[in-house]
């Protein structure tokens, strides 16, 4: 009975050593395709907000080829600024990625007719090629979505977003600092 359970023992542990060889080949081929893919050196991606429903208050971020990143907020009432802080070339690549999985350079620039509501406008810049689509802010069509979702989630937009409308968020302090020394006067910031 014991040499069984010896047996049945040592094929689970096998299977988890199987299972955790599979996950981890798994995740050095993903970090391989995303991880090594080229950034042009003239990339530049832009999202802006625009809400005038609330006093006309917007925000924009900027993403440079070396991952700087610049968040600028203009409001009637709240955070006033711009912060600056890195993306890490890993990042910065997973979403270009999901722009090139959206085509986003095949899609037609007066497709996403913008409504009452609040506007956004996607703009990238890459390889000599530019590409700014305006839509609602709302929209869920995926070629828009994907990218639009991709530049949130990368740079903490939304969490900032909240930050600049009066609420209290917390920011993930490696992908944004926004220590008093990296907060910089609009007018004095080089662009």
């Amino acid at each position: 009975m014991k040499v069984g359970a010896k047996t049945e023992r040592s094929k689970r542990h096998l299977n988890m050593l199987a299972s955790i060889a599979v996950c981890a080949g798994l995740m050095i081929a993903y970090y391989l395709s995303v991880g090594q893919g080229r950034i042009s050196p003239d990339t530049h991606i832009t999202f802006e907000h625009h809400d005038c429903a609330t006093g006309c208050s917007s925000w924009q971020v900027d993403i440079l080829a070396d991952g700087t990143t610049w968040y600028q907020a203009r409001s009637v009432a709240g955070l006033n600024g711009i912060f600056r802080y890195k993306l890490s070339k890993f990042a910065l690549r997973r979403v270009l990625r999901v722009f090139s999985r959206a085509r986003f350079f095949d899609l037609s620039p007066t497709g996403y007719p913008a409504g009452s509501g609040p506007v956004c406008t996607l703009t990238l810049t890459s390889d000599h090629q530019k590409m700014a689509l305006r839509h609602p802010c709302g929209i869920t069509s995926p070629e828009i979505a994907g990218p639009v979702t991709a530049v949130m989630l990368a740079t903490h937009a939304s969490d900032l977003a909240g930050k600049a409308g009066g609420r209290s968020v917390g920011l993930h302090p490696v992908r944004a600092d926004l220590s008093p020394g990296n907060i910089v006067h609009p007018l004095t910031s080089p662009r």
